[in-house]
């Protein structure tokens, strides 16, 4: 089952992201989408337990390869642009059955991360961890990034 959790939750939006101050509900969002991606692998880790499990930059960054070390995906590639030959490998990895993609998008002056899930009508379904909820990713315009799961 799909879930969409908030990083804002107070169950763990007061957690810090390792060492780096900042808070789950500041800058969880990676985290809050991964969270929702273990739960539909049938690792449910809550985002607080990962922001005390995985490795964070001294900016609430996540060390992508802490998340192959800790948790039940494997971290495959982070792609930092999103055009043609990007779309594909996104489009390919929801296809297959056991990989999962979190999307980067453009927001306020920064990027904000969501779960693709699938695709309709030429858009991604999307979890959003900033609001808890399903969406398209019209909600936030063209990605500018993206990370690519699978399970272990």
């Amino acid at each position: 089952m799909i879930i969409s959790r908030k990083q804002s939750d107070p169950k763990w939006g007061k957690t810090e992201m390792g060492a780096s101050g900042v808070t789950v509900a500041q800058k969880g969002c990676v985290i809050t989408a991964l969270s929702d991606i273990l739960n539909w692998y049938g690792a449910d880790m809550t985002p607080d337990v990962l922001a005390r499990t995985l490795a964070f930059t001294s900016t609430g960054g996540v060390y992508w390869a802490s998340i192959t070390r800790s948790t039940g995906a494997k971290f495959i590639w982070r792609f930092y642009k999103y055009d043609s030959s990007v779309k594909k490998e996104v489009d390919d990895a929801l296809k297959h059955p056991t990989k999962c993609v979190l999307l980067e998008f453009p927001f306020a002056g920064a990027s904000h991360w969501c779960w693709a899930y699938g695709k309709t009508f030429g858009t991604y379904k999307i979890c959003d961890p900033l609001r808890g909820d399903f969406a398209t990713s019209t909600r936030y315009g063209q990605p500018k990034g993206c990370a690519i799961f699978d399970k272990q």
